[in-house]
């Protein structure tokens, strides 16, 4: 049996009409999901950092506790970490810091190499400079100072009005934080010294 002609025409046209209508989705329906690359930035790590990460290798860290008088929350060691079958040593500060504040305890350290540590102490001897030139006579201003090493370690005066507040800060993603007085920079700077010195001799 024939089609007729207009009949066949007609049928076509649906279907072509039927092709070219995007399917609907259903309320609530939701759609699929792509595959989304992110971008990360590469973890800047030390060179004690580096060394202590390395696979495969037997190595020592030698502590030496530097004595610090202003309170339990910060700990500050000089520390070589040695590759004994590759005989490369790394010198450099450990600085621990401690957050009881928080519902949860927490602490952090961060590794200093050692020209960090000396770029700490220069560091400390500006801000205890800026400090001492704070007078605290206008109140509409605030000044923040801070100093930053590649570990993760930071340290920071924020001034407001007639207040000085001195903080800590160790690590990058999730960092743990303490205060500090301003007028214990001079001690920390003389730790950090200390701590230079010790490892002048090792």
């Amino acid at each position: 049996m024939r089609v007729p002609f207009g009949r066949s025409f007609a049928l076509v046209a649906l279907w072509l009409a039927v092709v070219a209508v995007p399917p609907v989705r259903a309320a609530g329906q939701q759609p699929a999901p792509r595959s989304v690359t992110l971008a990360t930035d590469p973890v800047i790590l030390t060179r004690i950092e580096t060394l202590l990460a390395m696979p495969d290798a037997v190595l020592t860290t030698d502590f030496y506790r530097i004595d610090t008088r202003f309170g339990p929350n910060v700990a500050l060691d000089a520390v070589v970490v040695t590759a004994v079958d590759l005989q490369r040593r790394i010198p450099g500060l450990r600085i621990g810091l401690h957050d009881d504040a928080k519902p949860v305890a927490r602490s952090s350290s961060s590794f200093l190499d050692i020209d960090e540590a000396a770029s700490l102490s220069r560091a400390l001897t500006s801000m205890i400079e800026l400090a001492g030139k704070w007078t605290g006579r206008e109140d509409q201003r605030s000044t923040d100072v801070s100093f930053t090493t590649v570990g993760g370690f930071a340290i920071g005066i924020h001034e407001a009005g007639r207040v000085q507040r001195g903080f800590l800060s160790s690590g990058v993603a999730d960092p743990v934080r303490t205060s500090i007085e301003v007028a214990d920079f001079v001690t920390l700077k003389l730790a950090v010294d200390q701590a230079i010195a010790v490892l002048a001799e090792k």
